[in-house]
């Protein structure tokens, strides 16, 4: 079961794909040719000094403010993305999945986010950072989420739509992964649907797994 605790409810909604079958390996070339043009075509246009004029990105920073989050100080992980790829002119690479989370990410400049589900523990919940309460990230940072949107299981909080966690990333092993939209609560659930059909049909096509259930919260 997946919620948004009362106080953010109203203010932004959740799309929710689980991934079954998947096989971690390095991101495919057919993928990096897609990757690239997309970098491409948004190092032409923006750069780092224009980086807030890209379309979405103020959908985000604003969805950042409405959850208490001053997005100049904690920025929206697909602000993050793009603004790497106007700095390097290119996109980091992990792994076919995460790389396929972050472009999609990256394109909406709005916040994807891709976690292994065997390491998720129980019923999740879209809630406010308590005083206290921290993650160990990807890069081995422990983060302070006082006051921060945070996802939080049984165990405690497992992901942001700001930075990963070390405790629920994608690992070569995963086969099971759950990705989570996060947006504002007036995005249509008709574009937010077709968000998550773009990032189904890329799953397919570069062979990475299989969509299962798909879910909106609000």
């Amino acid at each position: 079961m997946i919620a948004i605790a009362p106080a953010f409810e109203g203010r932004c909604k959740l799309g929710i794909l689980k991934l079954e079958g998947i096989r971690i390996e390095s991101c495919p070339e057919v993928m990096q040719a897609d990757v690239n043009e997309f970098c491409r075509r948004r190092t032409k246009f923006f750069d780092l000094e224009h980086a807030t004029e890209i379309p979405g990105v103020q959908k985000a920073r604003e969805l950042f403010r409405r959850l208490g989050t001053d997005p100049n100080k904690t920025r929206p992980c697909s602000e993050t993305f793009l603004r790497y790829v106007l700095r390097s002119g290119k996109f980091y690479q992990v792994s076919n999945l995460v790389d396929l989370t972050n472009w999609s990410s990256a394109e909406i400049a709005s916040p994807i986010c891709i976690y292994d589900r065997a390491y998720i523990d129980g019923d999740i919940t879209l809630r406010s950072g308590a005083e206290g309460e921290t993650f160990e990230s990807i890069r081995g940072k422990r983060m302070d989420v006082i006051h921060q949107p945070i996802l939080a299981d049984q165990a405690g909080v497992f992901g942001s739509p700001f930075a990963d966690s070390a405790r629920t990333r994608i690992r070569h092993e995963t086969v099971e992964a759950l990705a989570v939209w996060f947006t504002l609560s007036e995005y249509s659930n008709r574009a937010l649907l077709a968000d998550i059909e773009t990032y189904t049909e890329r799953l397919i096509q570069y062979k990475i797994g299989q969509p299962g259930q798909t879910e909106i919260v609000t």
